[in-house]
């Protein structure tokens, strides 16, 4: 990944290259032997659903998650230090005891039996997802089981596959 202009961009190999979706091809900058993508808001979710190559997708996905890199630590350690000066100042003992009281939780312990409750509903219903696209996945030859980096893809095939839907039109 090379970070240039405060710009980051993906490297593709030749061959990821040749598979970038159509809509994408105008926006594949050729440096040298470098294949290069810019990664942020504008290419992510074609690339991520488009993209047939799992590993390809992987690394846009971390390259995504990791887009402001040491800048953004920095930042959030500020951010942390400054919410728990607030919550000292307001008499609640951290940020977050101080968020589950202004809000309706009021206490850790109703919080966390409301993210459990939602916590089963959401699980059963990821899994339910996972397995509808599994099967797809199995006759591209994925390897491993569907990953995040994944899901998006193979959603969208089976869209395509089930109802003649493509996001892309």
């Amino acid at each position: 990944f090379l970070l240039s202009d405060d710009e980051l961009r993906h490297v593709l190999s030749d061959s990821e290259a040749a598979e970038v979706p159509e809509q994408l091809k105008a926006q594949v900058e050729q440096r040298g032997t470098e294949h290069l993508l810019r990664v942020d808001e504008s290419t992510f979710e074609r690339f991520m659903r488009n993209h047939p190559s799992s590993e390809a997708r992987r690394r846009f996905d971390v390259a995504f998650m990791r887009r402001g890199g040491e800048a953004n630590l920095g930042r959030l350690r500020d951010a942390v230090a400054i919410r728990d000066s607030l919550a000292h100042l307001f008499g609640y003992p951290s940020w977050a005891a101080y968020q589950l009281d202004v809000k309706v939780a009021k206490t850790p312990e109703r919080a966390m039996a409301f993210i459990k409750r939602i916590d089963e509903g959401l699980l059963a219903k990821a899994r339910r997802e996972i397995d509808e696209v599994a099967p797809i996945a199995e006759q591209d030859h994925l390897g491993h089981p569907v990953t995040k980096s994944d899901f998006a893809f193979y959603s969208d095939k089976l869209r395509r596959a089930r109802y003649a839907v493509d996001a892309n039109e």
